[in-house]
């Protein structure tokens, strides 16, 4: 099931929550306790879950490195990012050994979700933290060593890129995922997100707002981040789901059922145009008929 869907550049979020190996990390005992050391109790989990394969980031903003990246970078100058009570995270567990020729980890800019001045308006502050992250992306860059198994949690404010491989210029990089890998090279990283009890709510809607424009701007390439907002929970989610999120203590960070459906009614409406990626946007239910 991991090797791939054709025809989209990585699986649909909707599949990930049905395939039984993959949302299980989420509630293992060690990975729940591990959250909840960082985020306390009443951790939250959101509704995204993916798998990349063979995945580096080869976009580029002005004066950044290639590849490097803030996850919460689309969630623009606001003021709930520079609360030094947030907590947001991304997970991800790692199902390879790290190998400078083929890649498979990524690398940090430490200390560089923090904001280094205490003074200021909010856009003076955000650009300060992005000089600061600028140069450390140059000239301290820290890899994260994995070994299959690692479990791997950064604030979602924290400068970070997949670490390219050394094969890179063999290899056919299109959209950011390496097609021309050796199967025994394979890479892949099952993310999802972890936060503080009151710090998923802003993150959630801003979920609803990336939804939107994903598909009032169509690009040709499947609306994968409405694909998972657009999941009425519990009811396009496993059976167990969720006394699994409750058995955990886990709470499930979702929109407003309004919001879901909304966006559910639009995705359907865009997918619908497009024959093949029809065919994704219901495959979870053939995973929950089989």
């Amino acid at each position: 099931m991991l090797q791939g869907v054709a025809g989209l550049a990585q699986m649909p979020m909707s599949m990930c929550h049905w395939i039984r190996p993959v949302r299980s990390i989420m509630f293992r005992p060690a990975v729940v306790a591990a959250m909840k050391e960082l985020m306390g109790e009443g951790c939250a989990i959101t509704t995204e879950l993916s798998v990349p394969r063979n995945g580096f980031t080869t976009g580029k903003r002005k004066l950044t490195r290639m590849g490097w990246h803030e996850d919460a970078g689309n969630e623009g100058h606001v003021a709930y990012l520079m609360d030094p009570r947030y907590r947001f995270a991304k997970c991800g567990l790692f199902l390879q050994d790290h190998d400078p020729e083929w890649g498979g980890t990524i690398q940090v800019v430490s200390g560089g979700h923090r904001f280094p001045l205490k003074f200021g308006g909010i856009d003076f502050r955000f650009y300060a933290k992005r000089i600061f992250n600028i140069v450390g992306e140059r000239y301290w860059p820290t890899q994260i060593r994995v070994r299959p198994g690692t479990l791997v949690m950064f604030d979602s404010r924290l400068p970070h890129a997949s670490t390219m491989p050394a094969m890179a210029r063999k290899l056919n990089l299109g959209s950011g995922k390496a097609t021309d890998v050796p199967p025994d090279k394979t890479k892949y990283v099952i993310y999802w997100n972890a936060s503080r009890p009151d710090c998923y709510q802003q993150y959630v809607a801003n979920m609803v707002t990336r939804a939107n424009k994903e598909l009032e701007s169509p690009n040709g390439e499947y609306p994968f981040y409405a694909d998972a907002v657009r999941m009425r929970f519990p009811r396009d989610f496993p059976p167990g789901y969720e006394s699994d999120a409750k058995a955990a203590g886990l709470v499930i960070g979702i929109p407003p059922s309004e919001q879901t459906e909304a966006i559910r009614v639009r995705f359907e409406k865009a997918v619908g145009l497009n024959p093949g990626f029809a065919r994704w946007a219901t495959a979870f239910r053939d995973l929950a008929a089989a």
